[in-house]
């Protein structure tokens, strides 16, 4: 059993100084076997790209379930695309 760590990074993390090529290979991760690029091969940049705002309503409203009665709904996640989408959803 191989137990060594794998890393799922987001495709446009790649200029973050912590996922730079240089730092995981100083951390020793091993690029080909360790590390995977999250919807690179896609043509995604984010991981929540991967997901419609239908799933990630769903998500939300089962592990992070605002006061009674108030559901979010895919509308909630759509008016975020565009942009950095987890800097744009916290609320």
């Amino acid at each position: 059993m191989d137990t060594r760590a794998r890393v799922g990074i987001d495709a446009d993390s790649r200029t973050n100084r912590h996922f730079k090529t240089e730092r995981l290979i100083k951390d020793g991760l091993d690029l080909t076997k360790q590390v995977s690029y999250v919807g690179e091969s896609d043509g995604y940049n984010e991981l929540e790209e991967l997901f419609s705002d239908l799933q990630w309503a769903a998500v939300a409203n089962t592990h992070w379930p605002r006061p009674q009665g108030q559901m979010r709904s895919a509308d909630d996640f759509t008016e975020h695309r565009g942009g950095k989408f987890s800097e744009r959803t916290s609320t």
